[in-house]
């Protein structure tokens, strides 16, 4: 890692990441054209969004920039993160020991500043025991048939009729990218 700098403000460190070498890994642009069943092996990244945003270390990491080249697959189907910039690092122990009003409470994305963007605040990530940030940024930026960072459309798109009718994977889809208001995406 050439470049690495952090950037500490109370709670938060903002972390940034370059020139990462991975090597043998297909990035997930190079994914998108095989059948739903290969598509829908990416569900790992919303396991890997549940895995940043609640873990055992006391810290909750955010990323601010999310993209299909951000990402890669290897031989085996796993997902794995190749290229961090930006990451925001919520200290929770530091949260708790403070208390400041609402902290508890959930932080949740609930509309997009531009449609083809990753929009956040900061503040609220920061201010927030847990938010929704890393769901938001993986459904609507990578998976939802609306996804803003694919030209071509979302890696779930185009969901087979019977797996849709067995799991009802449309509407939970639709529930992650865009929560209607009595939704939330951790529910879905």
């Amino acid at each position: 890692m050439d470049n690495f700098a952090v950037n500490e403000k109370g709670t938060v460190t903002v972390v940034d990441v370059e020139n990462v070498i991975v090597v043998d890994r297909f990035h997930l642009v190079q994914e998108r054209k095989p059948g739903w069943n290969k598509r829908a092996e990416h569900e790992q990244l919303l396991g890997i969004a549940q895995q940043l945003t609640d873990n055992p270390t006391g810290f909750a990491l955010y990323l601010t920039d999310v993209s299909m080249d951000n990402f890669a697959v290897n031989e085996k189907g796993t997902v794995t993160v190749v290229d961090v910039e930006n990451v925001i690092v919520v200290d929770r122990f530091h949260l708790v020991q403070e208390r400041k009003p609402g902290w508890n409470k959930r932080a949740e994305h609930m509309m997009d500043a531009c449609h083809d963007c990753l929009s956040f605040d900061s503040e609220e990530l920061c201010s927030h025991y847990t938010a929704d940030h890393n769901y938001y940024a993986i459904c609507s930026g990578l998976l939802a048939p609306r996804a803003y960072y694919s030209a071509y459309a979302g890696l779930l798109h185009t969901i087979p009729a019977d797996v849709d009718k067995r799991l009802g994977l449309s509407q939970l889809l639709a529930a992650c990218d865009q929560p209607r208001e009595n939704q939330s995406r951790f529910d879905a």
